[in-house]
C-alpha cells in the first residue's frame, strides 16, 4: 500500500513539473501595471458601442490544486486589495461609445503560480436581430507579453 501511495505522488509530481516546463515564462513585470485596451467593430465597420466585453484568465493547474480547492480561503483572500490572480478569472465591461474596452490588472495577474504567461479569452456578441437566435460574436485567445492593442470585428 505504501508504495502504491509513492508511485501515485511520484506520478503527481512528474505531472506537474511537466505542466510547468511546457509554459512560457511570462515577459511581463510582476509588479508593472497592465493596460489591456482595444475596440469592437460591427461587421460593416463600425464602432460597436455598450456592448458587454468579457476577459476570462484561465487559471493553471498549480492554482488550481493550492487555491481553488480551498474555497472558502480562495474567497476571502479575494476579498483583500492585493488578491490572488485566480480571483480575477472573469472581468466585464461595456464598451464605449467608440466601441473602446479597458481592462487594468497588474503584472502578476496576467502570470500563473510559477510565473509562466497565462492564457485569457476576450468575447463579445452583439444582440441578435429580426429573426436571428444570436447576434455575431467574437472570442480572441491569446496570452500577454506586453500590453497590445486589439480590434476586433463582431
Amino acid at each position: 500500500m505504501r508504495s502504491l501511495r509513492t508511485v501515485a505522488s511520484a506520478a503527481l509530481a512528474v505531472l506537474l513539473v511537466s505542466g510547468v516546463v511546457g509554459c512560457a515564462a511570462s515577459k511581463v513585470d510582476p509588479k508593472a501595471m497592465v493596460d489591456l485596451h482595444g475596440g469592437l467593430l460591427r461587421p460593416d465597420g463600425s464602432a460597436a458601442p455598450k456592448i458587454a466585453a468579457g476577459l476570462f484568465r484561465a487559471p493553471d493547474p498549480a492554482e488550481l490544486l493550492t487555491v481553488g480547492l480551498t474555497a472558502g480561503a480562495a474567497l476571502v483572500s479575494c476579498l483583500s486589495k492585493e488578491s490572488l490572480p485566480i480571483c480575477k478569472t472573469v472581468q466585464q465591461q461595456r464598451t464605449d461609445a467608440n466601441g473602446g474596452y479597458r481592462f487594468r490588472m497588474r503584472g502578476s495577474d496576467v502570470q500563473g503560480f510559477f510565473g509562466e504567461a497565462s492564457f485569457f479569452s476576450l468575447a463579445a456578441s452583439l444582440p441578435p436581430a429580426g429573426a436571428e437566435v444570436a447576434g455575431p460574436s467574437v472570442v480572441s485567445d491569446f496570452k500577454i507579453q506586453r500590453t497590445p492593442t486589439f480590434r476586433c470585428r463582431l
